[in-house]
């Protein structure tokens, strides 16, 4: 495996953010347009559970990366989406201020977690924090398939 300086390894990471916020924004305008956020928030929970998929497996470091565009394009999705999916089914001012409140504390709390997850000891596959982190997006996958079939069965 090479060695990569800092620099280099910043850089390597402007692709797949930038991959990220493309794959975001065209997700965002076409749940906006068909009015389905749940379909494109698990699609984005798919291509990131394979992308974890990828960066476990003992794959050579070019797969790997291949593994950070898959998760970087379906992370930004099925973080972003939600964060106009809960407020716009919410009623009322103060109960959408305090349901997106909620979310995103909720939400947040994933950096005090990702530090003992993420230990610099794990470099540099970092195993453990890579699976639990798949387990939480299938999680939330699983989480929003309920939703979406209790609201079809429920109107």
């Amino acid at each position: 495996m090479p060695e990569w300086t800092t620099a280099e390894t910043q850089l390597l990471t402007v692709p797949c953010y930038a991959t990220g916020a493309i794959i975001y924004m065209i997700a965002a305008q076409l749940s906006d347009r068909t009015s389905k956020r749940a379909l494109f928030t698990l699609i984005g929970g798919v291509s990131s559970i394979i992308g974890y998929g990828i960066l476990l497996s003992k794959a050579p470091s070019g797969v790997h990366y291949f593994g950070c565009f898959m998760v970087a394009g379906g992370l930004y999705v099925v973080v972003g989406l939600p964060l106009a999916w809960l407020p716009n089914n919410s009623p009322r001012y103060g109960k959408r201020t305090a349901a997106t409140g909620m979310q995103l504390t909720i939400g947040n709390c994933a950096g005090i977690l990702s530090s003992f997850i993420y230990p610099a000891a794990d470099k540099p596959r970092y195993v453990m924090g890579h699976a639990v982190t798949l387990s939480m997006v299938g999680f939330a996958c699983t989480v929003y398939a309920i939703v979406v079939c209790g609201l079809a069965f429920q109107g």
